[in-house]
């Protein structure tokens, strides 16, 4: 995800807590180049959506999001998985927040109403990714 090579790149696992494992995040990465700078970080959030739940990762990257990867969902298609797919063809190079957030929706013409379900389970642990980032970038 966005660019990062295993060879290049490594993490280390940080600690959670319970405002994040909240809001479905289960994992953060923090990750360095082989000279020890810091590169960005890297999340997974489990949350549920209409159907069952979803899993995902995000990673930011210099104030911006290097992307989101859905491991897995069954988010009906023209319901859930248009927010999924928004999401997934545009968040990519947008700021690292919730004007960022809003942008990818807007590019892909979606609003709340085409999964709402799933959007008020997605958008709130994006949030906490960003507001976590925000708070502990140099």
């Amino acid at each position: 995800m966005g660019g990062i090579s295993a060879s290049d790149y490594y993490g280390i696992n940080q600690p959670l807590t319970a405002e994040l494992t909240n809001k479905g995040i289960r994992t953060i990465v923090a990750i360095y180049n082989q000279q020890d700078v810091f590169y960005g970080y890297a999340y997974e959030a489990i949350v549920t959506g209409f159907v069952a739940e979803i899993q995902f990762r995000v990673g930011i990257v210099n104030q911006t999001f290097a992307g989101i990867d859905f491991v897995r969902h069954s988010e009906h298609a023209t319901l859930g998985g248009v927010i999924i797919n928004a999401l997934r063809q545009n968040l990519a190079g947008r700021p690292a927040n919730l004007s960022g957030v809003q942008a990818a929706f807007i590019a892909a013409v979606v609003t709340r109403s085409a999964g709402s379900v799933t959007y008020d389970r997605i958008i709130p642990a994006i949030e906490a990714m960003t507001l976590h980032y925000s708070a502990n970038i140099d």
